[in-house]
């Protein structure tokens, strides 16, 4: 089953600084979990009861203006699977981005208005092998010499089912430069 909703998760660039966030629009939210569940967004509420099935999908495209584009799908088969983050990255400078869920799902006043990196247990900053992070520390990506930077990340801390970390429900962001 598919639930279309709009989403509001960032991605945050090395352009200029007014333009370092970019909202993210849903291209579609597949829910699948073996409960159901109801994920509170800042502006919008997703529900998704499926009782019987057990792979969650969440697909989310960049709708900024400014040169960034990006489209990154989250999945995870069971709440016992790490979230597979998978997608493509247009219009970055090139380099090393670090890669970040942060605390709010606010761009009223930009970037400033999304929080520090989403942190609930009050850890050190960290790489994702690293036990000891925040639930938002995603790592880093590379653009290319086009500026374009293909995303694969497995993240067992973060999670779509279930009481761990939703990362799209949070915000998604890319900085530069690397961490």
């Amino acid at each position: 089953a598919s639930l279309a909703a709009v989403l509001v998760p960032v991605v945050s660039g090395n352009a200029e600084p007014s333009t370092c966030c970019h909202t993210m629009l849903a291209e579609g939210v597949t829910c699948r979990s073996r409960f159901g569940f109801v994920s509170w967004w800042p502006l919008f509420v997703l529900t998704c009861i499926l009782p019987s099935a057990r792979t969650v999908e969440r697909r989310a495209v960049c709708y900024a203006p400014g040169p960034v584009f990006m489209q990154l799908f989250f999945v995870q088969e069971s709440i016992e699977h790490s979230v597979v983050i998978t997608g493509d990255i247009t219009g970055l400078q090139p380099g090393a981005h670090g890669m970040h869920v942060h605390s709010f799902g606010d761009l009223t006043n930009g970037c400033n208005s999304t929080g520090s990196h989403f942190n609930p247990m009050h850890k050190d900053h960290g790489a994702p092998e690293d036990r000891e992070r925040h639930v938002g520390d995603l790592g880093n990506i590379k653009a290319d010499a086009e500026g374009k930077a293909r995303v694969y990340i497995t993240d067992g801390m973060i999670s779509l089912v279930g009481l761990k970390w939703d990362p799209v429900e949070l915000q998604p962001l890319v900085r530069s430069p690397k961490e």
